[in-house]
């Protein structure tokens, strides 16, 4: 899948949208290359009256949403990107801690989401 990123900033769409809104987040590790941060994920947020009502779920698009906005500052801009090895392994479901995982490289980056220690959703985004 190749995308184009919206000319939108995170802080405008989550206005627009409470549901790309993000959970606040703690940075574990920076070591340049490797990025680990930790948020808690409640079940009041607004993104769960619709998603779904009585098993709140983590869509995968907000999933992906809230990675790069956290990785704003952290990569350089690029045209377009190309999402591959995509796998949501187990749901996100709330409440939980949860820790996102990225290993950046050259042109691109690997990242998981884990609950407990057990991959939830992985990834590479390679730039274009």
């Amino acid at each position: 899948m190749s995308c184009t990123p919206a000319s939108h900033s995170s802080e405008e769409l989550a206005r627009n949208s409470p549901y790309l809104a993000l959970p606040p987040a703690r940075i574990l590790r920076d070591s340049g290359q490797q990025l680990e941060i930790e948020f808690d994920l409640e079940d009041d947020r607004a993104l769960f009256n619709d998603h779904f009502p009585s098993f709140p779920v983590v869509p995968g698009v907000v999933q992906l949403h809230w990675m790069f906005a956290l990785l704003r500052e952290r990569i350089p801009p690029f045209g377009s990107y190309r999402i591959s090895g995509l796998k949501f392994q187990a749901p996100l479901v709330p409440p939980c801690r949860c820790q996102l995982n990225v290993a950046l490289g050259p042109g691109a980056l690997n990242f998981q989401y884990q609950v407990a220690n057990e991959v939830i959703t992985r990834g590479r985004v390679e730039f274009e």
